[in-house]
């Protein structure tokens, strides 16, 4: 095979799996079952329920501090930049007595 005939087949499988990957799919899509709110965790008998309990006041300040800056930005990156700039100057402290 000349080089010319491989880079056609190749060409030619190239437009093949394009067109295959933009044809609609043939089954009925199904909507995705929705999914429950998130409620805080309850303290229990194993070490885990007890962390994720200790951890939900942490999380519910960071998720509703980044909910804050993604509503004043308008970009939940910028609003995720600004948290994480925020927790750095809070920790500059600790980081610096260690």
């Amino acid at each position: 095979m000349t080089r010319r005939t491989l880079t056609l087949l190749a060409l030619l499988a190239l437009v093949a799996l394009l067109v295959g990957a933009c044809a609609g799919g043939t089954a009925v899509g199904v909507s995705p079952t929705p999914h429950p709110p998130l409620e805080p965790a309850h303290p229990g008998a194993d070490p885990f329920s007890l962390l994720s309990w200790l951890f939900t006041p942490i999380f519910q300040a960071l998720f509703i501090g980044l909910v804050l800056l993604d509503n004043l930005t308008g970009d939940i990156g910028i609003a995720i930049l600004l948290l994480t700039l925020a927790i750095r100057v809070l920790l500059i402290s600790p980081y610096r007595k260690q």
